[in-house]
């Protein structure tokens, strides 16, 4: 079983593939790719794998993009931290997907479906209808809600520079270097917004494109980001990244 993993998180990527090869040891990783852009270009230049585990979101954009720019028949696990509609475009397709973080128990039953399947030949138009069901659905949010005193006030988009990951809390700093406190992970916040507006550079860090001013090379592969309004701290684009935002940038 020859298994390809689309992952932009490294060290989630590198979690699956433990989980896999202990529950199927005759299995083999042939690659691992972190964009859509990547996985492509891996597709283009190698033998189809037997099956794929694919992330959802990725770096620069939904993984969805990378079945209108080549042709894959062959099965694929998604894997998700969550959001519904999604989930029921899987089902409605029986497609097979996983919860972030991933279980062992399930992620044994989906390669038990896996094996079951596998004579068949995956339904092409099934990538078509769940690209359409999600370009259907307006998935991006213009506004996020933030309690200021005893109010809760509405903050636009454009309003926002970034979001921030810090002692296990998320804040949303906007443009006049205001903080609010908001209940979502980064995660969740992702998938409602525009990924040609805002690209996650690393754990802790959103960042909107219109505060970005420029970049500079760093050690170890990583980006420093100078961003308006200046920010104290440094936010640093992961070497994992570093390409996928570049690309990201210059759209």
């Amino acid at each position: 079983m020859k298994i390809l993993i689309v992952e932009d998180e490294n060290l989630a990527s590198k979690r699956l593939e433990k989980l896999v090869l202990s529950i199927k040891t005759e299995a083999e990783i042939v690659g691992k790719t972190d964009s859509i852009e990547s996985t492509v270009d891996w597709l283009t230049n190698n033998e189809m794998p037997d099956l794929f585990f694919m992330d959802i979101q990725l770096a620069d954009g939904l993984s969805f993009t990378i079945f209108d720019k080549i042709t894959i028949n062959k099965p694929v696990i998604f894997t998700t931290a969550f959001d519904e509609y999604a989930l029921k475009a899987f089902k409605v397709n029986s497609i097979d997907y996983l919860l972030k973080p991933i279980n062992e128990n399930e992620l044994k039953n989906a390669l038990i479906k896996y094996e079951n399947t596998q004579m068949q030949k995956p339904n092409e138009n099934s990538f078509a209808e769940i690209l359409k069901q999600l370009t259907q659905k307006n998935t991006f949010k213009n506004r996020f809600l933030v309690t200021k005193s005893d109010a809760i006030i509405p903050l636009h988009i454009s309003n926002i520079c970034w979001f921030k990951a810090e002692d296990k809390m998320v804040f949303i700093y906007t443009k006049d270097l205001q903080k609010h406190i908001i209940t979502q992970s980064l995660e969740e916040i992702m998938l409602d917004l525009d990924p040609a507006l805002f690209f996650r550079v690393n754990r802790s860090f959103i960042i909107q494109r219109s505060c970005i001013e420029k970049a500079n090379f760093h050690f170890n592969g990583k980006l420093k980001l100078h961003v308006n309004p200046a920010n104290n701290e440094d936010i640093m684009v992961s070497r994992d990244k570093a390409n996928a935002f570049k690309e990201w940038w210059v759209k």
